[in-house]
């Protein structure tokens, strides 16, 4: 059985670069896969008026299926982002009905998950790029949800916090490595 990984958290917060250190860390390493963020894939692609509605998200959410089931038989996969994003991001919206039914797309999913890297906003300032237009208070708004989320489905998870490098650290160690191994500064 694999173990499946995924950072998670609001935009902006430094998921894609903790995987792309994971991904030189692991460069050589033919057991682990990456699953790419689907979102700003799915954005630069399809040049949506907007990603902030249940049809663009269920899009999202069913991307990261296809790419999550892509690497199934990895031994370790390692996820920027994951199935919940999209629910959690319908719920901050106010699409309560629509997050329950990507809810239900993928419950039977999150058991494959071994563990949630929840990445706090704390410290961490909000730029904007020219991808995503996310506002600070739906950021904020958000955080809270995945929390909420994770808790209340008793999901394995761990709020990161800090520095990226100390981020990273904790990462590697509660997936099981040794972070100095992978130290190069």
């Amino acid at each position: 059985m694999s173990k499946k990984f995924a950072l998670v958290g609001s935009a902006k917060v430094g998921k894609t670069i903790i995987l792309e250190e994971l991904k030189k860390i692991f460069s050589n390493d033919p057991k682990v896969a990456f699953v790419e963020e689907a979102a700003r894939d799915l954005i630069l692609d399809l040049k949506p008026k907007t990603h902030f509605t249940f049809k663009f998200q269920s899009q999202i959410q069913d991307e990261v299926l296809r790419r999550e089931k892509a690497v199934q038989n990895y031994p370790i996969i390692i996820c920027d982002r994951s199935v919940i994003d999209a629910v959690i991001y319908c719920q901050a919206l106010g699409l309560e009905e629509e997050a329950k039914r990507l809810y239900e797309k993928v419950k039977n999913r999150l058991p494959t998950y071994t563990k949630f890297f929840l990445l706090d906003i704390s410290g961490i300032p909000l730029e904007k790029d020219n991808v995503r237009t996310d506002q600070s208070v739906f950021r904020k708004k958000a955080q809270q949800l995945f929390l909420k989320f994770l808790k209340k489905e008793n999901l394995p998870f761990s709020l990161i916090k800090g520095t990226e490098k100390r981020r990273l650290r904790r990462i590697l160690k509660e997936m099981g490595f040794n972070f100095q191994e992978y130290d190069s500064s």
